[in-house]
């Protein structure tokens, strides 16, 4: 699947990141975050968190841009899909915000590099 078909019923705007797992022998990449059935962070007082599992599949790499990922501070403001020169493949870039301890906001990119995703809700 693309991650285009997620976004057309989906947003990912200030999800957080819960982890990330990369099996480079198994060329699989898992990250998991939480959403809101609206996209809307914070969550609505009655509405809880969905949590969410993206598998990347076929993986070539993975990077991100600046530093390391922090689970923590990290949020995914927004997703897009960028060409790949390798057949088959595309790159999925997650925009994050990130909060530093001195209070400023910075930006990071995640791209993925993949044959396809599929995701999987709890």
């Amino acid at each position: 699947m693309r991650l285009s078909a997620f976004q057309e019923h989906y947003s990912l705007h200030d999800s957080p990141i819960n982890s990330l797992h990369f099996f480079p022998e198994q060329g699989k990449l898992i990250v998991e975050v939480d959403i809101c059935d609206d996209g809307q962070w914070p969550f609505p007082n009655k509405s809880d968190p969905m949590p969410l599992t993206f598998v990347f599949t076929g993986v070539s790499h993975y990077s991100v841009s600046t530093g390391s990922l922090d689970c923590e501070q990290d949020e995914i403001h927004d997703a897009r899909l960028l060409p790949s020169e390798k057949p088959g493949k595309e790159i999925i870039e997650f925009v994050l915000f990130t909060t530093s301890n001195q209070g400023t906001e910075d930006v990071k990119f995640l791209q993925i590099e993949a044959e396809s995703v599929n995701w999987v809700f709890f």
